[in-house]
């Protein structure tokens, strides 16, 4: 398991922010989980939005936006 860990601001607000990763050739598959905290800023109704969306040399492979389960397989 590989794990990828950073922190988002404000300035960060409907920013696209690519994160590059090498899968082996030999690799059958792979899961990609989205985690994040806090879940609500503290102040309104809206909680945070993230998405996460999952791009091979090909083209897309999957996006999860504003879903419970942020994990693409």
């Amino acid at each position: 398991m590989t794990v990828f860990e950073g922190k988002l601001g404000v300035e960060d607000m409907g920013r696209h922010i690519p994160h590059v990763f090498e899968v082996p050739e030999a690799c059958a598959g792979i899961r990609v989980r989205l985690e994040h905290a806090p879940k609500h800023p503290g102040v309104g109704t809206i909680p945070h939005q993230l998405s996460l969306s999952l791009y091979a040399p090909d083209g897309g492979r999957g996006a999860r936006h504003n879903n419970p389960d942020q994990t693409i397989v």
